[in-house]
């Protein structure tokens, strides 16, 4: 199966100028993750909460340190992001 292109899909309207998280800041956010068929694998929303991170630290996989910061604080997302910044081919670290 051929891999998708990294995207970052924004998902409802937030100021444009609203400030974007950027390397080194601390991030709390929920999340749901999810197969391409969409099953889902994934999320802090299961768990009842949210998850905290460092963004750019490689603290979490690389699609989240690079399509995090694309997102303006309030926003709403879906990133698209291909084995090879997840997981890898067989789903591990």
């Amino acid at each position: 199966m051929s891999q998708p292109p990294f995207k970052v899909e924004h998902l409802n309207t937030v100021d444009p100028s609203a400030p974007k998280p950027k390397e080194g800041d601390t991030v709390t956010i929920h999340y749901v993750g999810t197969l391409l068929n969409g099953t889902k694998f994934d999320s802090s929303r299961d768990r009842g909460k949210p998850f905290q991170t460092v963004i750019g630290k490689g603290k979490v996989i690389k699609g989240w340190d690079e399509g995090i910061p694309q997102v303006p604080l309030g926003g709403k997302a879906r990133l698209t992001i291909p084995s090879d910044m997840a997981y890898g081919k067989e789903g591990l670290l």
